[in-house]
């Protein structure tokens, strides 16, 4: 499976203090890339996820561009720098990505969910620098339903979580385990609220069955999933999250080996942070992202500073900014630092990019049509 804060080839790598505590806090070092080779149409980068595509050691970047419908794959030099991206034809507005190895052959794949197509567009590699569009049937998410969000559940061939809009529900698309990456039949979850825009997966309860949160936009909440023995059951209680809530994680920010839910609210341009009381969530505590115009669409997780606690990254939209959110251990945080980017900040990734065991930052801009790495330097 492909999660924030996990080790492995396609996500951000765990906390690793071995770094270096930057005692003095921590600046970034900007570089942007074109995810297109011609500008027009506008690619109008809209995701992004990352993995290590090519087994060569150093994690690469997958863009959606919902303006052009392809994907575009960014391979790393080594050294935190990228080559000239290579783009695949896609599925029609494509507005979210992630990266896992669907077909169990060793290698990363990149699933896309298609908005306007109301399906699942999925690239397959091979290990090396190409792709290949998946032979198997297209799987839909349901007429309407506008698929928004992705999210990976774990396994030997992962299945996926599929936050769909349009309808209100969260799609469940199991991998049919038979090495081809295609997926069997859908099966349909009520959000527990209304407009579903982000779906984040981890482990809410204490059985060790991965469980799913949901940020209901229309609704300003969050429905829980919990895995049971007959699929997903959906939590009464909602936690509320404040006014257009955009994107979510489950980490663990206060060491107590429970993750937590931290959600990121465009409306009220702040952080909603809830603590993990043993399978339900806490009184959310608040904390700003920026000024009231900043609009974060995206939340990530890394150890920026290497004091051991996790910190929060935010693609701010409005601001052109990524705000980054340095954690005290305890489920607090404090706006450190707000490094410009290109324009229109959509999505956020995190990963140690340079090899130098910190993780760096990954930004798709929808305005400017390229993605800002921002590699990460103790001050």
């Amino acid at each position: 499976m492909c999660r924030a804060a996990e080790s492995a080839d396609c996500t951000a790598a765990p906390i690793d203090a071995s770094a270096g505590h930057c005692a003095n806090g921590v600046t970034f070092e900007r570089r942007d890339y074109m995810v297109a080779a011609l500008p027009t149409p506008p690619p109008q980068p809209s995701a992004v996820a990352l993995g290590d595509f090519d087994h060569d050691g150093h994690v690469d970047i997958a863009v959606s561009n919902r303006g052009k419908d392809t994907v575009s794959v960014l391979f790393n030099n080594g050294d935190g720098t990228f080559a000239a991206a290579s783009e695949y034809t896609g599925p029609l507005q494509g507005e979210a990505v992630v990266v896992a190895d669907f077909d169990g052959d060793g290698h990363l794949d990149v699933a896309v969910a298609n908005q306007s197509g109301n399906t699942v567009f999925e690239l397959l590699g091979n290990g090396t620098r190409t792709m290949t569009l998946s032979a198997g049937a297209v799987p839909s998410t349901g007429s309407g339903s506008g698929p928004t969000a992705l999210a990976v559940l774990p396994g030997p061939q992962p299945s996926l979580l599929v936050a769909d809009q349009g309808n209100g529900m969260v799609s469940v698309l199991p991998n049919k385990s038979d090495h081809t990456g295609g997926f069997g039949p859908r099966v349909d979850i009520a959000s527990g609220g209304t407009m579903p825009i982000s779906v984040a997966v981890g482990y809410v309860d204490s059985d060790q069955n991965a469980d799913a949160v949901v940020a209901n936009q229309g609704t300003g909440d969050v429905g829980v999933l919990l895995s049971r023995s007959a699929g997903f059951a959906l939590e009464g209680g909602e936690p509320q999250t404040g006014t257009e809530p955009t994107s979510l994680v489950l980490e663990d920010v206060n060491h107590d080996g429970m993750a937590d839910l931290v959600v990121a609210s465009q409306g009220t341009a702040s952080v909603r942070v809830m603590l993990n009381q043993g399978g339900t969530f806490g009184t959310p505590m608040t904390f700003s992202v920026g000024a009231s115009t900043d609009s974060p669409q995206s939340v990530a997780t890394g150890d920026f500073d290497a004091d051991g606690n996790v910190d929060l990254a935010f693609a701010n939209k409005g601001a052109g900014q990524v705000a980054v959110l340095n954690g005290a251990g305890d489920g607090t945080f404090t706006l450190v630092a707000a490094p410009l980017v290109g324009t229109q900040p959509n999505s956020v990734a995190v990963a140690d990019l340079d090899g130098d065991r910190r993780p760096d930052i990954v930004v798709a801009n929808e305005g400017s049509d390229n993605v800002s790495v921002l590699l990460t330097r103790c001050q």
